[in-house]
């Protein structure tokens, strides 16, 4: 019932349909609990709204079974980074489902990643399947003249590896 100098749109109390009041509009639909997914367009106070789907299920990129949080995997892996119109190849040194360490196929006088930055691309071989990925690179690491990039996984496509 507060009045705030602004309208306030929000979510957090799970309501069957969107909740209009003269301060506020609640737009969380209860997606979590398999309801609907709500956004509103301003100013026009347009809903769209979509049927939860099925639930995704989780990518491993290691034995599903295996209870361990990251079971490290060594081998070397093709990794496609794309960098605007050109792709950069790496291989893994070694990789868990939260993130990679790998090592560029070619040589440079520098890094060509820096540390932060979020990058996107497939894990895989091009000639069989790839796994689509985006991660940030944590840590840069120069060993006997190549370097070497620990990447976070944020998202990896629903494949298996």
């Amino acid at each position: 019932s507060y009045k705030w100098s602004k309208l306030v749109i929000h979510g957090h109390t799970p309501v069957k349909a969107v909740d209009f009041r003269t301060n506020r509009i609640n737009i969380d639909t209860a997606c979590v609990f398999d309801r609907t997914l709500t956004a509103l367009e301003l100013p026009e106070k347009r809903i769209y709204s979509v049927k939860r789907q099925a639930r995704s299920h989780h990518v491993y990129l290691r034995d599903a079974d295996d209870r361990r949080d990251a079971v490290r995997f060594k081998g070397a892996v093709p990794v496609y980074v794309h960098k605007g119109e050109e792709v950069a190849e790496f291989e893994t040194i070694d990789y868990s489902e939260f993130g990679l360490l790998m090592r560029g196929i070619i040589s440079f006088d520098g890094p060509i990643l820096e540390k932060g930055q979020d990058i996107a691309g497939q894990i895989g071989s091009q000639d069989h399947s790839t796994v689509d990925f985006m991660g940030t690179v944590l840590r840069i690491m120069e060993r006997e003249g190549a370097y070497e990039y620990a990447v976070q996984l944020s998202f990896v496509s629903d494949a298996k590896l």
